[in-house]
């Protein structure tokens, strides 16, 4: 409701990603303060991608990578270029040297969207420059890292004893298909068969049953659709890159909820970002037809192709379903 309510123009949508550049940046800071303790011998507690590895929930980081590409290539202020540029040039090797492969997946499906472009120079500009960016750096830090491991995580082509996992909560839900078995049971399942689904829909289905699992699979197969419609019928070009990093957003999340917990997980953050995300689809065409909206009210209205371009014809369908009773 927060989401609804906050998403009603393009300056609130442009704070909002403003936020998330800001959240990445300290993301980048946090896990560059790891990666020196990790260097100089001093102990760490690590999360994800092993025990050695020391960049700290880098499936949450890797969430703000497609905000810094949107300040680079979107924002007017030089600040929030420069705030983009600086994401750009330390989380890709954050997110290298994390280890986890999900994350590197997420990085790719949630991007793509938004560097295809019609400027193809600059979207091979910006992927020569992630591409740099962690191959000579990545090389300098890994004097002092653990080559091996790294090397290892990237090399395996097993899923990390994923199948064994999937099986046992695929068990555990065929046991009781049709009623969940409550919020939180898939950890209980979990501390008792001491090992992890590793899958959000598993555990959902676990928790709700089949039908909290199908409405969670509509949702976002739902707002996938809906993003990839409104991007292709909208031509104002701050609100089809705004679809476009949602849609990246949402391909992502789509795909690691088969191999990670996200949407169960006890912090929340994930989910909350899907729902903000799902938020923002849902209000962009809102957003549309205040602008249509306002070309009418003081007569600025776009004269020729851009004004035939289906970015309209939402507003023009609902003004003539609406009669001469609805049109007063």
């Amino acid at each position: 409701l927060g989401g609804a309510s906050y998403f009603n123009s393009r300056e609130s949508v442009t704070r909002f990603f403003q936020c998330c550049v800001v959240a990445g940046l300290v993301w980048s800071l946090y896990s560059l303060f790891n990666v020196g303790d990790f260097l100089s011998g001093r102990q760490l507690r690590f999360t994800g991608g092993g025990e050695t590895n020391p960049v700290t929930y880098s499936k949450i980081g890797v969430t703000f990578l497609p905000f810094m590409i949107w300040a680079v290539i979107q924002s007017q202020k030089r600040i929030w270029r420069l705030a983009g540029f600086a994401g750009l040039l330390t989380m890709p090797v954050w997110i290298f040297l994390s280890g986890t492969r999900q994350s590197i997946i997420v990085a790719v499906l949630a991007n793509i969207p938004l560097l295809i472009r019609k400027g193809a120079l600059r979207t091979v500009g910006i992927w020569l420059v992630l591409l740099m960016v962690v191959l000579f750096a990545g090389s300098i830090i890994l004097a002092g890292y653990d080559v091996d491991w790294l090397l290892d995580r990237f090399a395996r082509k097993d899923l990390g004893g994923r199948m064994r996992r999937w099986e046992a909560g695929l068990q555990l839900s065929m046991a009781s298909p049709i009623i969940g078995r409550g919020h939180g049971a898939d950890n209980i399942a979990s501390a008792y068969l001491r090992l992890s689904f590793h899958n959000s829909y598993l555990a959902i289905w676990v928790n709700t049953g089949i039908f909290g699992l199908l409405c969670v699979v509509a949702v976002l197969i739902g707002q996938t659709v809906n993003a990839y419609q409104f991007i292709r019928r909208t031509t104002d070009p701050f609100l089809k890159d705004a679809a476009k990093l949602a849609l990246g957003l949402m391909l992502a999340t789509v795909a690691v909820c088969q191999v990670e917990n996200i949407l169960v997980s006890p912090s929340g953050l994930s989910i909350a970002m899907l729902l903000l995300i799902s938020t923002l689809i849902t209000k962009l065409r809102d957003i549309e037809d205040q602008n249509t909206m306002a070309w009418l009210s003081t007569g600025n209205v776009p004269s020729g192709e851009a004004w035939a371009m289906p970015m309209n014809y939402g507003y023009t369908n609902r003004w003539n379903r609406a009669g001469p009773a609805g049109r007063v």
